[in-house]
């Protein structure tokens, strides 16, 4: 019982599934002939195809007329006239209780067209996409490029909405294309606007060390371009987002490649509010642009022992320049050019030059360095001055020294060593850190050789490289600065001829003399003597011989003269005794 239950339950179903009278399949309307393919319907006996005709295209239809050959595949309801019309068809067979289906509802005009959606650059083939047509009836696509003869068809696809064209050459220039619905009585759409591929181009400009890209805009999106991205490979890598541009621009700049890596560029079109993208062609090329000077400073400037004033700098050595110029300026202002010297790349890391047109105990001096490269542009380091040390020589048998910080780029824990030189024998004679301080240095009155010293200093510091953060140890000599003290004439305030201290004569301390002299004077202002021989004194005659002067005092000048031309002068009263 519950089998046939069941058998006839499965029976009802399958009447119920098939109680349906299916249409001609209607294809196309070519010049107001309608097309269709015949039905398969079982049901019952043919009765007609019967037509339906419309002014709209949701009716209300009516009955245009019937075809009674089942086997007429065609129509001819008559010129329209140029009216738009809208059929559809119904099988009518003799099928009591099955209802008919009606067929698509088609009209006479072409089908409707199937907007490009893209036409892009993948693997340089052309990818182009395109929305189907709205039209029922459309059965494939003409794909049209505009070539050197014109526009031409060039393929055609069905049951596809892509299609990759392997003959189009987007590297060198933009492709255009058509995209036209095709029906089965070979109507076709009308041509909608076309979509073209965007053209990169590039240009390398080594001075600026850029790459400059340019493209053609893509055409004809229906909402227009909302932004265009720069993509980038270095070196075969992945491709990254290196930029995002307007959608009105066409050209960027890359500027942070590496010289002599190999690039390439690929611009992204992205329709606005859809998010509908378009590749341009891929463009590769190899970096050579200038290498600019990405780090310059002076990291020395020291006396050596010739007196030359020595500069020492750094630079990085791919950088591509031309030449440089060595600049000096007595007050850190007004700089001049002082030599200019050629060189060609690859740089030395470190690079000297000689100073020997000054004299470093004239002035402090201050001290750049320019450099100009291939294209012309010039990089300037920071000034670095000379150490300068001066002195005085006091009258109280001490020497006075101070001298200028070490003020260069770079350089920490700053030591300073003041050094003396008297005769052939050089000694440390003081230390200080960080800051220099004024140094007093006390002249033993008994080493004559002490008289004229000569000092420097000389600073020990810590460079901490400003690219590789290592360090390194500088040290850096100032000028020599010579002093001479003051010569010390002591003379006696009495003597007697015919005793004990027979001769008045000074004497000379703390100094070499190139000159001396002594007059000896009455009280009546009459020269009495004279002498320029240290050695000689005065016996207490007039003109040193006769008889003895009266006993009693006299006035006394002398004058010495030392190396550097230093004038000491002294003057008093002698008591002459017998």
């Amino acid at each position: 019982m519950k089998q046939s239950f069941y058998t006839i339950l499965i029976l009802f179903l399958f009447t119920f599934a098939n109680a349906q009278i299916n249409p001609p399949e209607f294809l196309c309307v070519e010049n107001d002939t309608l097309f269709w393919n015949l039905p398969s319907n079982s049901c019952g006996p043919f009765i007609s195809y019967q037509i339906f005709v419309s002014d709209l295209p949701t009716g209300p239809f009516s009955l245009l007329d019937e075809v009674t050959d089942e086997l007429e595949i065609s129509f001819f309801p008559g010129n329209q006239g140029g009216l738009i019309k809208y059929y559809y068809l119904l099988s009518n067979y003799d099928c009591p209780g099955e209802i008919p289906i009606a067929s698509d509802t088609l009209n006479n005009r072409p089908p409707e067209i199937s907007p490009i959606e893209s036409a892009s650059v993948e693997g340089g083939l052309v990818q182009l996409s395109w929305e189907a047509s709205p039209s029922p009836e459309v059965v494939g696509y003409i794909i049209y490029r505009e070539t050197n003869i014109g526009l031409v068809p060039i393929d055609t696809v069905f049951n596809d909405l892509l299609y990759i064209d392997i003959d189009a050459d987007p590297t060198n220039q933009s492709e255009t294309y058509f995209v036209n619905a095709l029906d089965a009585c070979g109507n076709t759409s009308i041509f909608d606007l076309p979509h073209q591929t965007i053209l990169l181009e590039t240009s390398i400009d080594p001075c600026t060390q850029s790459v400059n890209l340019s493209w053609s805009f893509y055409q004809n999106w229906s909402n227009g371009i909302g932004q265009h991205e720069i993509w980038v490979s270095e070196n075969g890598n992945l491709f990254f987002l290196a930029a995002t541009v307007l959608g009105n621009s066409d050209t960027y700049s890359f500027i942070d490649g590496n010289d002599g890596s190999d690039y390439c560029f690929i611009v992204r079109a992205i329709e606005d509010n859809t998010g509908i993208i378009s590749n341009s062609n891929e463009v590769c090329l190899s970096l050579d642009i200038v290498e600019p000077v990405e780090y310059l400073f002076i990291k020395n400037v020291s006396i050596n022992d010739f007196n030359s004033i020595e500069l020492v700098w750094e630079w990085n050595t791919d950088a591509e320049i031309s030449g440089y110029n060595i600049l000096r300026s007595i007050d850190n202002e007004n700089f001049e050019i002082i030599a200019t010297e050629t060189i060609q790349p690859p740089l030395d890391p470190q690079e000297f030059y000689f100073d020997n047109t000054v004299n470093p105990s004239d002035s402090r001096y201050f001290y750049k360095i320019e450099t100009i490269d291939i294209c012309g542009d010039t990089e300037t380091s920071d000034s670095a001055p000379t150490m300068f040390l001066s002195g005085t020589a006091q009258t109280n048998q001490i020497n006075q020294l101070f001298w200028t910080p070490l003020n260069l780029d770079n350089l920490i824990n700053i030591q300073y060593e003041l050094f003396k030189k008297s005769g052939n024998q050089t000694e440390l004679i003081a230390e200080y850190f960080g800051s220099p301080a004024p140094h007093l240095d006390k002249i033993n009155p008994n080493n004559i050789e002490e008289s004229k010293s000569c000092y420097y200093v000389i600073a020990t510091s810590e460079l901490i490289h400003p690219v590789t953060g290592t360090l390194e140890i500088i040290r850096t000599k100032s000028n020599t600065v010579c002093l001479e003290q003051f010569a010390e004439i002591i003379a006696p305030n009495a003597f007697t001829p015919n005793g004990q201290n027979q001769e008045f004569r000074p004497i000379v301390i703390l100094s070499e003399i190139i000159a001396y002299q002594m007059l000896i004077y009455n009280r009546f202002g009459e020269k009495l003597f004279e002498s320029r021989n240290l050695s000689e004194g005065w016996n207490g005659k007039k003109n040193g011989v006769g008889k003895d002067l009266p006993q009693g005092p006299y006035t006394f000048y002398i004058k010495v003269v030392q190396p550097n031309g230093q004038i000491v002068e002294s003057q008093g009263i002698v008591i002459l005794l017998h």
